[in-house]
C-alpha cells in the first residue's frame, strides 16, 4: 500500500466528491484540497480512515453536511483544520475538544449554527485544546447572546473572530479572561451596550473590530 504522507492538490479544477481512493491513504498526514470545486458531504468516518492527519485544509470549496465527529474522535494528531468558505451546516462538534495539539481552527463562511446552550457546548469542549491560537467562526449562523462560557476557550488563544453572525445583547465580561488575544473580531452583529468591563483586561489586543453593531 502507498505510504503517501502529503497530498497537496489546491488551486485546481477538481469537482464532485473526494475520490474514495484518497481515504485508503491511511498514512496521510497533510491533505490540502483548497480552492477547488469539490462538493458533497465528508464521510462520517473520515477520522478513522485518515487517523494520522496533522493538517486538513479544505477551504474554498462547496462541501456540505455536518463536520464529522470522527475528526475529533480519531485523528488525534490534528494541529490545523481549515474548512472555511464551504457550505457546512449543523453544530460545531464537541469532539474537536479532544484535539490537544490543535493550534488553528478556521470554520468561517459556512452555515454552522448555535442557538441554544447545547449548540454552544463546543466552547466548553475546546478548553482542552491548550495550544489553540486561532479560532474563526465569522460569517456563520450564530444567534442570540454570546454565552459567558466564551471564557472557557483556552488562554493560549490569540485570534478570535465572530463577525458576520446574528449575535446580540452585551458582549460577556468573561471574554476579558482571554488575555492573550491580539485580534478580536465582533463586527457585523447585533451587539449593544458598553465595552467597559472586559476591554481593559485584553492588554495584548492590537486589532479590535466592532463595526456594524
Amino acid at each position: 500500500q502507498l505510504k503517501l504522507k502529503t497530498l497537496i492538490l489546491g488551486d485546481n479544477k477538481l469537482s464532485g466528491e473526494i475520490p474514495q481512493a484518497f481515504f485508503r491513504l491511511s498514512s496521510l498526514q497533510y491533505l490540502n484540497l483548497e480552492s477547488n470545486m469539490l462538493s458533497k458531504a465528508l464521510p462520517p468516518n473520515i477520522g478513522k480512515l485518515l487517523p494520522h492527519l496533522v493538517e486538513f485544509t479544505l477551504e474554498n470549496n462547496m462541501f456540505e453536511g455536518s463536520i464529522p465527529d470522527s475528526l475529533g474522535n480519531n485523528a488525534l494528531g490534528l494541529t490545523k483544520i481549515d474548512l472555511s468558505y464551504n457550505n457546512f451546516t449543523g453544530r460545531i462538534p464537541t469532539s474537536l475538544g479532544k484535539l490537544s495539539n490543535l493550534t488553528f481552527l478556521n470554520l468561517e463562511d459556512n452555515q454552522l449554527v448555535a442557538r441554544n446552550n447545547q449548540d454552544w457546548e463546543f466552547l466548553n469542549a475546546l478548553r482542552n485544546c491548550r495550544s489553540l491560537e486561532v479560532f474563526s467562526l465569522s460569517y456563520n449562523e450564530l444567534q442570540g447572546s454570546l454565552p459567558q462560557s466564551i471564557s472557557n476557550l483556552p488562554t493560549s488563544l490569540q485570534v478570535l473572530l465572530l463577525g458576520g453572525n446574528s449575535l446580540s445583547g452585551q458582549v460577556p465580561h468573561s471574554i476579558g479572561k482571554l488575555s492573550a488575544l491580539t485580534w478580536l473580531g465582533l463586527g457585523q452583529n447585533n451587539f449593544s451596550g458598553t465595552i467597559e468591563g472586559w476591554i481593559e483586561n485584553l492588554r495584548s489586543l492590537g486589532r479590535l473590530s466592532l463595526q456594524s453593531n
